[in-house]
């Protein structure tokens, strides 16, 4: 019976696992912490085994569900993409869905920032996506773009043309058209 418990819980743990790979925030190689909790209880899980999908990386929880992968790879923008469509990412859940987006986007600064603008426009799309359904939690990833006038002026041209068109969207929620806005000027215009 306990067996058959562990087993139902895996998938989730090795969710949890892989999501958190993607804030790590070095460019080559770091240490991913996390916590593992039961669902619906949110108690710790003790001795879980938390694998880092495609890697060696292994780690069992301790008595309060923490643990440590060291020498993991910082996601890249292709693998959150992937993570946004595997079957235990729900993007209706606020905590799964800040666990990838923004944790990639607060905590994986190489990737995020990448020149092309990939990051941002990722982060766009997702802020669009959630604000038709959960205003709250979209406008809650609206700050890793608000400080685009801080960086070089080739990313904060890009952050701003996100940032622009998530103000052009019909239909945009106050909470997010509110933040979008004070990012780009009191006026929205920048």
């Amino acid at each position: 019976m306990r067996l058959a418990r562990f087993s139902r819980s895996l998938l989730p743990v090795l969710t949890a696992g892989a999501m958190c790979l993607v804030g790590t925030s070095v460019w080559a190689q770091g240490t991913v912490t996390g916590r593992v909790t039961a669902q619906g209880s949110n108690a710790p899980l003790s001795d879980a085994r938390v694998l880092a999908l495609g890697t060696n990386a292994a780690a069992n929880t301790s008595q309060d569900g923490r643990y440590t992968l060291k020498g993991v790879r910082a996601g890249t923008i292709e693998r959150v993409r992937e993570l946004t469509a595997h079957p235990a990412f729900e993007p209706k859940n606020p905590n799964r869905l800040r666990a990838l987006v923004s944790t990639f986007a607060n905590f994986n600064p190489a990737r995020f920032h990448d020149p092309s603008g990939a990051g941002y426009r990722f982060l766009a799309d997702q802020i669009l996506a959630v604000d038709g359904f959960n205003p709250m939690t979209a406008a809650r990833l609206v700050d890793p773009l608000g400080g685009w006038r801080r960086y070089t002026p080739e990313l904060g041209a890009l952050m701003k043309a996100e940032l622009e068109r998530i103000l052009a969207a019909p239909g945009l929620s106050k909470n997010v058209f509110e933040l979008v806005s004070r990012a780009l000027g009191e006026d929205g215009a920048g």
